[in-house]
C-alpha cells in the first residue's frame, strides 16, 4: 500500500532555511472583519499594574494609583476605548521571573484585548514606570518603555502617559496599489480623542492574518513593512508602503491568509541611533556607509554618515517618527530600510557582508514564506482527513464522496498556486550560488509532489465510492485512518473489511504489519510504552526552555521507538517536530523586528533549535518510509 513519502516534508524545514518578498498590483487585499462592523467596533485596554514590594508603595497607595491610572486613561481615551485595570494577569509571573523578553517567545492568538503591562518600584529615590503591550488585534507586541519620577503624585499621571505611548489605533488594510495602500481605521465611528487620532506622518506597522493550525487566527509581523500616512479622511487614510523587501502584501492569496491589519507606533521626534552587525558573526561592521533621509529613498537631501570602530552612528539632526536608511558597503548599495523612531536608544540592524550573502538572504527569506503555506497546507490536509471519517460516520458514504472530491479540486487549487510562487522563490534568488538555487527548488518541487500525493488520496476515495462494496466501505475507512497514521481506527477498519471479504491478502498482510507496530513491546513500564506515552501527552506540550531540555529525551524515546517499528507513534511525533518548527518559525518572524541585542540573541537560539529539531525529524521521516511499507 503506498503513501506520500513523508521525508520530503522535513525538508520544509531544512536548517540552511529554517526560518526564510515579490512588485504589488492594484487590488485588495483579503479581508479580515467586515467594515462596518470594524469602524463602529470600540477598543478594550485591559491594564494589569504591578507594584513591587516597598514600604513606601503601601496598599493604600496602590489602590489609588490603579484607581488614578484607569480614570486617567478612560478620559484621555473616552468613548473609544473601554479601559480595565486589573492586579494580576497569567503571564505576569513569567514577566517577573523571565523579564520582558518573555513577551518576544510567544505566540498571540488574535482577540480585541490590548493588553498593557506595566510594573512600578521604588529605587534610589525614583518612582521607577516599565512598561509593554501586546495588540490583540495584530499580536503585535511593543518596545519597552521606560520612565521615572522622583514626585509621588507624578506616579499616576505617569504611568497613564507610558500606556497611552503605545495606545495605537488598529487597522485593517482595505485596497492597495502599488506602493499606496488604504487603511480602514477601526473604531473610527466612535468619538476620537485628540491624543490617539490618526495624523499625516505617522506610523503604522503590518502584520499578516492567518489561520493557524488550531483553527484560530494567528498574526506574525511583516518585517521591516511600514506604512506612512499621507491622507486622513473620516474612517480611513491613506499610506504610503515602505519595505525592505518587495511586495510585503500578497495579492494573491493562500487559504490560511485571512488578510492583514497595521497598528499605529507611539513614534517620537529623536535622532537616529543605529549599529550595524555582520549578519552571520554579529560583529559590528565599521566603514558602513549610512545615508538618512527624512521622507523617502527619493528624497533630494540626506545626512551622510560612516559607522564607526563599533559599528555604530548617530544622526546630528533629529527626525519624526520615521527615517529611511540606504546602507552601503565600500560604496556599493546595500540595503533601504526603513527605520521606525520609537525612542532615543539603539537599534541594532544586521546586514550581509557581501552581495552574494544579500541574495542569499532574499532566497532565504522568500523559501521561509513559501515553506510556512506549505506546512500550513499539509497540517490542514489532515484535519481535512479528519473531517471525512467525521463525515462518513454521520452522513454516509456518498456525503463523504462529495465532500472528498471538493477538498481534493480545493487543494488542486492552492498546489498549482504553491508552484508559481516556487518560481517567485527561484527569482527571489538570482545571484546566490547556483547549487544552493538548485537545492532549495528541487526541495520545494519534491514537497509539492508529495502534497499531491496527499491530495490523490481523496480524489480516489470519491471515485471508489461509485462502485460500493460493505468490504470496500470499510476497506476506504481503514485506508484513510492509515494514511492519517490513527492506528486503531486502521486496525479496526481492515479488520471489518476482512470479515466482509477475506480474500484480500494485501489487506491481511497490512493488518498484520499495524498490530506488530502499535503492540506494546516490554511491557507496560518498558521503554517503547514510556516513548509512546511522553510523546502522546508531554512532548508536543513543550515550549521554550522546556523543549530545548526535552531534545535529550526525545532523541532516546526516538531510538525506543525504532527498536519497537512503532512507526505509528514515530508519525505523532514527526507531527509533533512539524508543529513546534512552525511555532519557532513564527516566533523568529516576530523576534525579526524587534533590533535588540536580547532578540538577537534569542534568534540564534531558535536558529539552534530548530535545526536540531529539523534534523531529527529527518530521521524521524527516513525511518517511517522505509518501514511502513
Amino acid at each position: 500500500m503506498k503513501r506520500c513519502c513523508l521525508s520530503v516534508f522535513c525538508l520544509l524545514v531544512v536548517p540552511a532555511l529554517l526560518f526564510a518578498q515579490p512588485g504589488t498590483t492594484a487590488g485588495s487585499a483579503p479581508p479580515v472583519a467586515p467594515v462596518d462592523a470594524w469602524r463602529k467596533e470600540p477598543y478594550q485596554l485591559t491594564l494589569v499594574l504591578h507594584v513591587d514590594p516597598h514600604p513606601l508603595l503601601t496598599p493604600v497607595f496602590v489602590a489609588r494609583l490603579r484607581d488614578e491610572v484607569r480614570d486617567a486613561l478612560q478620559r484621555d481615551l473616552g468613548r473609544i476605548c473601554k479601559v480595565e485595570v486589573l492586579p494580576d494577569h497569567p503571564l505576569l509571573q513569567d514577566i517577573l521571573q523571565r523579564g520582558w523578553s518573555t513577551l518576544d517567545n510567544r505566540k498571540f492568538t488574535i482577540d480585541d484585548t490590548k493588553l498593557h503591562f506595566l510594573r512600578v518600584g521604588y529605587e534610589n529615590g525614583q518612582y521607577t514606570i516599565q512598561g509593554r503591550q501586546v495588540d490583540g488585534s495584530t499580536a503585535l507586541v511593543s518596545p519597552l518603555r521606560k520612565a521615572h519620577t522622583p514626585d509621588r503624585q507624578w506616579v499616576s499621571r505617569l504611568c497613564a502617559l507610558t500606556a497611552a505611548q503605545d495606545f495605537g489605533m488598529v487597522a485593517q488594510v482595505g485596497k492597495v496599489d502599488l506602493r499606496t495602500v488604504q487603511l480602514l481605521i477601526k473604531g473610527s465611528g466612535a468619538a476620537d480623542p485628540e491624543s490617539v487620532a490618526v495624523r499625516t506622518g505617522e506610523v503604522f506597522a503590518l502584520a499578516e492574518i492567518r489561520q493557524g493550525s488550531d483553527g484560530k487566527p494567528q498574526g506574525i509581523p511583516v518585517p521591516d513593512a511600514y506604512l506612512v500616512v499621507s491622507d486622513v479622511r473620516e474612517g480611513e487614510c491613506t499610506t504610503r508602503l515602505f519595505s525592505r523587501y518587495r511586495d510585503p502584501i500578497k495579492q494573491k492569496p493562500d487559504r490560511q491568509l485571512l488578510g492583514y491589519r497595521a497598528l499605529k507606533l507611539g513614534t517620537q521626534r529623536a535622532p537616529l541611533q543605529l549599529r550595524v552587525v555582520d549578519a552571520v558573526t554579529r560583529e559590528p561592521l565599521p566603514g558602513c556607509g549610512v545615508k538618512v533621509y527624512p521622507s523617502g529613498f527619493d528624497a533630494l537631501q540626506a545626512e551622510e554618515l560612516t559607522t564607526n570602530a563599533q559599528g555604530r552612528v548617530r544622526t546630528k539632526d533629529t527626525y519624526k517618527n520615521v527615517v529611511f536608511v540606504r546602507l552601503s558597503i565600500a560604496g556599493v548599495d546595500r540595503a533601504e530600510v526603513p527605520f521606525p523612531l520609537l525612542s532615543d536608544g539603539p537599534i541594532e540592524y544586521p546586514l550581509s557582508g557581501s552581495q552574494e550573502a544579500d541574495a542569499i538572504a532574499r532566497l532565504e527569506y522568500r523559501n521561509r514564506q513559501w515553506l510556512r503555506q506549505v506546512r500550513e497546507l499539509d497540517l490542514s490536509m489532515d484535519g481535512d482527513a479528519a473531517s471525512i471519517r467525521d463525515i462518513i460516520t454521520k452522513s454516509g458514504e456518498q456525503a463523504a464522496a462529495g465532500k472528498a472530491k471538493e477538498i481534493a479540486s480545493r487543494l488542486q487549487g492552492d498546489i498549482d498556486q504553491l508552484a508559481r510562487e516556487l518560481e517567485e522563490v527561484r527569482d527571489s534568488g538570482r545571484g546566490a550560488p547556483p547549487q544552493l538555487l538548485d537545492a532549495t527548488i528541487n526541495r520545494g518541487q519534491k514537497a509539492i509532489t508529495a502534497l499531491k500525493a496527499k491530495t490523490k488520496a481523496f480524489s480516489e476515495f470519491a471515485e471508489e465510492v461509485q462502485n460500493p462494496t460493505p468490504a470496500k466501505i470499510a476497506l476506504k475507512k481503514a485506508r484513510l485512518a492509515d494514511r492519517a497514521f490513527d492506528a486503531p481506527a486502521a486496525i479496526a477498519g481492515y479488520e471489518e473489511s476482512l470479515k466482509l471479504d477475506e480474500n484480500q491478502p494485501e489487506v491481511k498482510d497490512r493488518l498484520d504489519k499495524i498490530r506488530r507496530a502499535w503492540q506494546i513491546k516490554g511491557g507496560p513500564t518498558g521503554p517503547h510504552a514510556q516513548a509512546r506515552k511522553y510523546i502522546f501527552e508531554v512532548w508536543g506540550t513543550l515550549e521554550g526552555e522546556d523543549l530545548e531540555k526535552g531534545l535529550p529525551a526525545i532523541k532516546n524515546h526516538f531510538k525506543s521507538l525504532q527498536g519497537s517499528d512503532d512507526f505509528f507513534t514515530g508519525y505523532k511525533l514527526f507531527k509533533a517536530n512539524q508543529e513546534h518548527l512552525q511555532k519557532l518559525t513564527a516566533l523568529r518572524d516576530q523576534l525579526g523586528t524587534n533590533n535588540g541585542e536580547d532578540a538577537q540573541e534569542r534568534i540564534e537560539a531558535i536558529n539552534k533549535l530548530g535545526e536540531e529539531l529539523a534534523k531529527l525529524n529527518e530521521e524521524v521521516a527516513s525511518w517511517i518510509d522505509r518501514v511502513s511499507e
